[in-house]
């Protein structure tokens, strides 16, 4: 197995690693900010 194939298979794993933290950090944020408008509604 060549070097160059495992330099993209490493970058596109961190590149995927990032990607799910950025997409769970928005979801959670956006479930704490439905919270706070659910929590004024009532």
């Amino acid at each position: 197995m060549n070097e160059n194939g495992v330099t993209h298979v490493i970058e596109f794993t961190i590149a995927l690693t990032v990607f799910v933290l950025l997409v769970q950090a928005f979801t959670s944020s956006m479930n704490y900010r439905i919270g706070i408008d659910s929590d004024n509604n009532n």
